[in-house]
């Protein structure tokens, strides 16, 4: 199917970010757990990437998640990833949400928010990271600073996942980065597989990034945390 005709695109369709006085994090209200996962009113990620998001740190076997989130904006992502990760540390330059001690991981933390820029502001955060979400500066350059910045800081079995795989300019920065990594990994690229447009061309999908697997201990979740 031409990228162009793709229902997708018509049923998906997003207005640039915009910037304005930073408020309460929008939470979903839903009484059920599954269906404030999935609620997709705010911000500008899909029903899809919300349940991909959280599958992917429901099946990471490390009993503590120390994650990293950069680019935050409204911080609905941030609802979505503190319910799947013990930390939670999210930087943005300018983010639109209030740092609030009720906001807490699944561990109980309370999820804290710089207002920074990545990755020039990076070591202002406590590495290793278990996870990370790269949804920040979606240029080429932006993105392949992103990922070459990140390699140091990510735990060996560590996971990478990147916003907006499917805007050109996220795929280049990230295969470039990658080309001069050092570290083994894996990508899965396009992972998940969803488009989106806006205003600024076609976004959304995201692409997986394993770092160094670590035999010891890729298990399955469930039995690595009642051993």
């Amino acid at each position: 199917m031409n990228e162009t005709n793709d229902p997708r695109l018509q049923r998906n369709v997003f207005d640039s970010p915009t910037m304005g006085a930073a408020a309460e994090a929008p939470d979903s209200p839903a009484a059920h757990a599954v269906e404030r996962l999935l609620d997709a009113r705010h911000g500008l990620i899909q029903i899809a990437e919300r349940g991909f998001l959280y599958g992917i740190l429901a099946a990471m076997p490390q009993k503590f998640i120390r994650a990293l989130e950069i680019g935050t904006w409204t911080g609905t992502t941030m609802h979505v990833l503190r319910r799947g990760c013990d930390e939670l540390y999210c930087i943005d330059p300018e983010p639109q949400w209030i740092e609030n001690d009720a906001i807490c991981t699944r561990s109980g933390n309370p999820v804290r928010l710089l207002e920074g820029y990545s990755p020039q502001d990076l070591d202002k955060i406590p590495a290793p990271f278990t996870f990370a979400f790269v949804d920040g500066d979606h240029s080429e350059a932006g993105v392949y600073r992103d990922t070459m910045a990140l390699e140091p800081l990510m735990e060996r079995g560590g996971v990478i996942c990147f916003h907006d795989a499917n805007y050109p300019q996220v795929e280049k920065g990230l295969l470039s980065a990658l080309k001069e990594w050092k570290r083994d990994h894996h990508l899965l690229h396009r992972a998940c597989d969803t488009i989106a447009q806006t205003p600024d061309g076609i976004f959304a999908g995201i692409s997986v990034v394993i770092v160094e697997s670590d035999a010891s201990q890729d298990r399955e979740p469930w039995r690595f945390l009642n051993s």
